[in-house]
């Protein structure tokens, strides 16, 4: 359910782009695409000016990146149901919130640039493996 949730709320933030001729891509992406929207994770302090436009499109990015860590971290964990739990290939720890995933997955993109043409899925996993291994 989460997943569709994450799915859907990406999707209705990606139609309400105030520029009708830009260019969306609803599914997929690149780690540099990624990281482009998990760029805006962080960056808006209370008390900062910013326009309307600004607060939206801020507003787009960060859901986006939510809404994909989300979605590619629900899948894994829905594909481990069936599976033995000795394939887990990360271990979130108990009480793990959903901004200290964007920060992770976030630093990762930036501290590895010559991964950022791999699929946005396989840079969230890799980032998720490299901060939370099981054992």
């Amino acid at each position: 359910m989460r997943i569709a949730v994450a799915l859907i709320f990406a999707i209705a933030l990606h139609a309400q782009a105030p520029d009708s001729s830009e260019s969306v891509r609803v599914f997929g992406g690149t780690g540099s695409d990624l990281l482009r929207r998990c760029s805006a994770v962080g960056a808006l302090k209370a008390g900062d000016n910013v326009s309307p436009q600004q607060l939206i499109e801020h507003s787009r990015h960060v859901g986006s990146c939510e809404g994909y860590i989300a979605g590619v971290n629900d899948m894994m964990m829905s594909h481990l149901a069936d599976t033995p739990k000795s394939t887990l290939k990360y271990c979130l720890p108990s009480g793990v919130e959903m901004d200290q995933l964007q920060r992770v997955v976030k630093k990762w993109l930036e501290d590895n640039p010559s991964q950022l043409h791999l699929p946005a899925g396989v840079t969230v996993i890799r980032a998720l493996i490299q901060a939370f291994p099981c054992g």
